[in-house]
């Protein structure tokens, strides 16, 4: 029964039309997609169905229409090809927002290009356009995160721009349609290499991104904001440097819920405090902030060093004229 119902859902179909179509009650149909998701330890029927069709629970094969077309994405905008990529990366895991976040554009335009991909593929929802995709990848026609599938053109002009540059106006508070008018480049140019960087480091948003190139030194943070000053750290609270801190511990994603689980709060909490540090720090995204703070904190604990390194040599000093030896003359050198 799990099988035929999940073959359902990955039609299109809502429980209320799976109970007609298998005269089940509606509670028994929900409960047997909350099983599934159970089962698959996920929290969206999309992703159950994605883990169905990765382990031969479902076939995609038997869920498209014979007329169905492989090769139906040719006509997505450049924009719209990034959002599908995201999209097929996260199984449909993440919501409009999340995506919208990840990709640092704003969540309207997420919403109007799932609706356009929707119409594009045919599918009645995200969970029917999962399958279609799935379906299209198992006949090869999917795209791949460098797009290549139909977007040769923009992948030769991508040969100018490197990760770095890219990351270094992600730091400035880019997001990446500005990066790609900046660069004058093509949006699915700088998703490719974003998308692409994430992988190589296993992260799954902009700012957990931003964290590990800092610390594995393959960006000098001190080129991009030359002018930051140290003091800038006395505009936070404990609070909210706790709060960043916790920011900088969460290894893969940097989402409130991540953030939530390392400091056992709300993910609300996180959200509001994450606000407040970003508007004190003058950023404009909470990858800049974080970039601001671990470049702060950087000259902060070199002022330290050197403050710390002054007064031993003070104390030295000190010393020095303390026990210096004092000569006594005998009365013969008179």
């Amino acid at each position: 029964m799990e099988n035929e119902v999940l073959g359902l859902v990955a039609q299109g179909l809502n429980a209320e039309k799976i109970t007609e179509q298998l005269n089940i009650s509606l509670i028994d149909a929900r409960n047997i997609i909350a099983s599934v998701r159970k089962e698959f330890n996920v929290r969206s029927t999309i992703e159950a169905v994605g883990k169905a069709v990765e382990y031969g629970r479902i076939s995609t094969e038997n869920l498209v229409p014979p007329d169905f077309d492989p090769n139906r994405f040719g006509d997505l905008t450049s924009q719209e090809a990034g959002i599908l990529i995201r999209f097929v990366e996260t199984n449909g895991a993440e919501s409009n927002e999340e995506i919208a976040s990840a990709l640092g554009i704003p969540k309207y335009v997420v919403d109007k290009s799932m609706r356009e991909i929707l119409y594009q593929l045919g599918a009645k929802n995200k969970i029917q356009a999962l399958v279609y995709i799935l379906e299209s990848r198992r006949l090869g026609f999917i795209l791949d995160p460098d797009y290549s599938v139909y977007i040769k053109e923009e992948k030769k002009r991508e040969s100018g721009l490197g990760e770095e540059d890219v990351l270094a106006l992600v730091i400035k508070g880019f997001n990446p349609l500005q990066i790609a008018e900046e660069m004058s480049v093509p949006i699915s140019v700088v998703n490719s290499i974003l998308s692409r960087a994430r992988q190589a480091r296993d992260v799954s948003d902009m700012t957990a991104l931003v964290i590990k190139a800092i610390k594995s030194a393959d960006l000098d943070v001190s080129l991009v904001l030359p002018g930051l000053d140290s003091r800038v750290l006395d505009r936070l609270t404990k609070t909210e440097i706790l709060f960043l801190n916790a920011v900088l511990k969460a290894e893969k994603s940097t989402d409130e819920k991540h953030v939530a689980d390392v400091l056992l709060v709300s993910p609300a909490s996180v959200k509001e405090n994450m606000k407040r540090v970003i508007e004190k720090l003058g950023a404009k995204s909470k990858a800049q902030a974080v970039a601001i703070y671990l470049e702060a904190k950087r000259k902060a604990d070199i002022e330290k060093a050197i403050r710390e390194g002054e007064e031993s040599e003070k104390r030295k000093r000190a010393m020095r004229v303390n026990f210096e030896p004092i000569t006594v003359y005998s009365s013969e050198d008179k």
